[in-house]
């Protein structure tokens, strides 16, 4: 378990999902498939509104995946438990200090990653082993030692 705790230092690119872009991609399908079905056996009073709304998420998703966050987040970490996190959005200055990165989901080869800065305001990026196979371990730990308790 002390591996765990004794995070390295780690650099980690992240850039635009291939696993979100399929999830949503799958979501949008279902979301079409759906609405040709209900065209064809529901009255058009009962899946139009609901094809409006399947079509403002559709625009949202494909707008939310091209927006997705990009850069270098940087953990320096240190003997024990703590360390510190960066976000470099273009991946070449020292980077906006964050309080925390926290994984909300962890697929084993991909992780969805909290980023808490000083704003309060969270930003969500994944992270995904095939980008940086060599440092994801060390990816995996550091996130693993920031974690409270």
């Amino acid at each position: 378990m002390s591996g765990l705790r004794d995070a390295p230092s780690v650099s980690y690119p992240v850039g635009r999902s291939r696993f979100w872009a399929t999830v949503l991609t799958a979501l949008a399908l279902a979301v079409v498939l759906t609405g040709a079905w209900m065209a064809s056996t529901v009255p058009p009073e009962a899946w139009l509104p609901l094809a409006g709304a399947g079509l403002a998420w559709m625009a949202w998703a494909a707008r939310s995946e091209r927006q997705q966050p990009t850069g270098l987040l940087r953990f320096s970490g240190s003997t024990g438990r703590g360390g510190t996190w960066r976000w470099a959005l273009d991946g070449t200055d020292e980077g906006l200090a964050l309080q925390a990165v926290e994984a909300a989901v962890d697929l084993q080869n991909r992780m969805l990653l909290r980023l808490k800065g000083s704003s309060g305001v969270p930003a969500w990026v994944w992270v995904e082993r095939v980008d940086a196979p060599v440092d994801w371990l060390a990816l995996r730990r550091a996130v693993t030692s920031d974690r409270p308790g």
